[in-house]
């Protein structure tokens, strides 16, 4: 039993986290490996200045 929960938390967390990082930098984690001396949220500051994000996030 704890065997299946240890392989289900790696196939669910370890997608999340690659996504994660590969938000909050500016390099692929899955291809570069993990490098954490480039976080930043300038990715996540780029998308909301984008006028048609903003547009869509207000229409319901």
């Amino acid at each position: 039993m704890s065997l299946l929960l240890a392989i289900l938390g790696f196939l669910v967390i370890y997608p999340i986290l690659m996504l994660l990082l590969g938000a909050l930098t500016d390099t692929n984690p899955v291809v570069e490996g993990i490098s954490l001396s480039h976080l930043s949220v300038t990715n996540f500051l780029t998308v909301l200045a984008n006028p048609n994000v903003a547009e869509a996030l207000a229409t319901r």
